[in-house]
């Protein structure tokens, strides 16, 4: 999937897929041919559709020619009415699959001359999954893995039904495990004690087909690492590798799991100094995520959930005019943020500002020091 708002992404952005030959995924299809008017074409794309909305969602590009599974030569398609074919795209996919899906589907048009362009499909994951192509009585369910799409076995069936009832459920019970898990100190690595920050980054995919990263490439600790640190080591483990900060116990931590979860845990900072560091942690975990999920083909949706543990009595100086009351309860959850593709490069203070917001109203204050009254980020000097 391009990490792009779909408005953003011009023909530059699909000519450098071609130029670093980036290969097709379980969240990108290439197609050098428009879809066809006959029953075999329109069966084909009701299959790529359901596919990715089945799965993690993704990005159907038609248009771009492939070599080897890669992407190598923008074609285009001849197109008369951009508009027309969007519209016969989108009652294809309305009338083709069951049930409907409903807001899930998006598209653009790239025009390269005056009557060919790249039509981009965007199919978002399904909360409605899982979908079946009824079209021609096809009858069958599909998803999309690394390797393309194929139909559903009755396991993945059985997962699917059941999922699609609890995937928000157990997104928030696993989140409770890990608290809990850091709040008892039932970590496979030492922990400081103390007021800390703790930052889960949940990709859906995790949840619904999850990846099995190679832990062992050294890349990752360069791309994740504990916030914050000048130095840190690395320590693998049942859930994948941590990179802990080199004082022991850690001062800090950042775990990685073979499923693409990140889990970040660090010190709330001294309550001498302004907020900087629970802002730093929340800002910078979020960038060092987006960074692996481009280098290892994560995509969107993603959830982020920001939680205060070990924090009663905490009282953080906000600087000399402003006055903060005492937290009262030992673990804060903070409101959980849902980064679709169309978020996933908006800038963290943006997309977390009501976390922050929320984490000064659990100091008795109106809002995150650094947003002035319209809202706007206004960086500490």
């Amino acid at each position: 999937m391009l990490l792009k708002n779909l408005s953003d992404i011009s023909i530059q952005d699909v000519q450098t897929l071609c130029d670093d030959k980036v290969l097709e995924s379980r969240f990108l299809d290439f197609k050098a041919k428009a879809i066809g008017r006959g029953d075999s074409d329109k069966r084909d794309f009701l299959t790529d559709v359901c596919a990715f909305a089945n799965a993690a969602g993704g990005d159907l590009l038609l248009g771009v020619k492939t070599k080897e599974g890669a992407a190598d030569e923008l074609c285009g398609i001849e197109v008369v009415n951009p508009d027309e074919e969007k519209q016969f795209l989108v009652n294809l996919v309305r009338d083709g699959l069951e049930p409907r899906i409903i807001s899930g589907l998006d598209l653009k048009w790239l025009p390269t001359d005056e009557s060919r362009g790249i039509m981009i499909v965007r199919v978002h994951r399904s909360w409605l999954a899982p979908h079946r192509v009824t079209f021609l009585n096809n009858m069958k369910f599909y998803v999309r893995n690394p390797a393309g799409n194929h139909p559903m076995s009755v396991d993945e069936l059985r997962q699917a039904f059941n999922l699609s009832a609890t995937v928000a459920e157990r997104m928030r019970a696993f989140r409770n495990k890990r608290v809990q898990a850091i709040e008892s100190y039932r970590l496979p690595f030492d922990v400081f004690r103390g007021p800390k920050i703790a930052v889960l980054i949940v990709p859906l995919s995790a949840m619904v087909d999850p990846l099995d990263l190679h832990i062992q490439d050294r890349n990752i600790q360069t791309l994740i690492y504990p916030i914050p640190a000048s130095g840190w080591s690395r320590q693998f483990c049942l859930e994948g590798v941590a990179m802990l900060r080199s004082d022991i116990p850690a001062g800090a931590s950042a775990l990685v799991f073979r499923t693409g979860v990140v889990e970040f845990v660090s010190p709330t900072g001294p309550a001498d100094r302004p907020w900087a560091l629970i802002e730093r942690v929340v800002f910078e975990s979020w960038k060092q995520f987006v960074a692996l999920a481009k280098n290892y083909d994560i995509g969107p949706p993603i959830w982020v959930f920001v939680t205060l543990i070990e924090v009663a009595g905490l009282k953080l100086s906000t600087g000399p005019h402003t006055s903060s009351t005492t937290i009262r309860e030992n673990i804060v959850p903070l409101p959980e943020v849902s980064v679709g593709v169309d978020e996933f490069e908006k800038p963290p203070e943006i997309l977390f500002k009501r976390v922050l917001d929320v984490a000064g109203n659990a100091l008795g204050l109106e809002r995150w020091p650094n947003y002035d009254p319209d809202g706007n980020y206004k960086p500490p000097p």
